[in-house]
C-alpha cells in the first residue's frame, strides 16, 4: 500500500512539472520585411529586425519610421510586448516605437505583428517579416 502511495505522488510531481508552456519562441536570426502604417497616409519602409535569445536590435531604410533600437521582447500565446532600451528625443511621433503589445502571428519562416489605434483617426501598425 505504502508503495502505491509513492508512486502516485511521483507520477503527481511528474504530472505538475510538465506543464504545458503558453510562451512561443523566436528563433535567433535576422528577420526582414516591411513596416507599414495604416492609416489616411499609407507608407512603407524595409525593416531587419536581429533576435539573440530575448533581445532584439532593429533597424528601417527611413528615419523614425518606425522607430527602432534594441531592447527585449516576451511572447506568450498571441501577443508579442516589446520594451525598449534607448532614450528617445521628442522630435517624431513616438507611436512609430516598437514598443508595447502587438497581436503576433508565425506561420513557418514568416512572423507578422500588428497594433491598432482607435483614436480621432484610426491607424493600424503592421509588420510582415521574414527569418533569412
Amino acid at each position: 500500500m505504502r508503495f502505491i502511495f509513492i508512486v502516485c505522488i511521483g507520477i503527481t510531481i511528474l504530472l505538475i512539472g510538465c506543464k504545458k508552456s503558453n510562451e512561443t519562441v523566436l528563433a535567433d536570426g535576422v528577420y526582414k520585411g516591411i513596416f507599414y502604417r495604416i492609416s489616411p497616409w499609407k507608407d512603407t519602409a524595409q525593416v531587419s529586425i536581429t533576435i539573440s535569445g530575448n533581445h532584439y536590435s532593429a533597424e528601417s531604410n527611413k528615419n523614425n519610421y518606425p522607430a527602432f533600437c534594441s531592447g527585449t521582447f516576451s511572447i506568450t500565446n498571441s501577443k508579442i510586448k516589446f520594451s525598449s532600451t534607448c532614450p528617445w528625443a521628442a522630435n517624431f511621433d513616438w507611436s512609430l516605437i516598437l514598443l508595447g503589445d502587438y497581436d503576433f502571428k508565425k506561420n513557418g519562416s514568416k512572423v507578422n505583428f500588428e497594433r491598432s489605434y482607435n483614436g480621432f483617426i484610426y491607424y493600424k501598425d503592421v509588420y510582415q517579416l521574414t527569418k533569412q
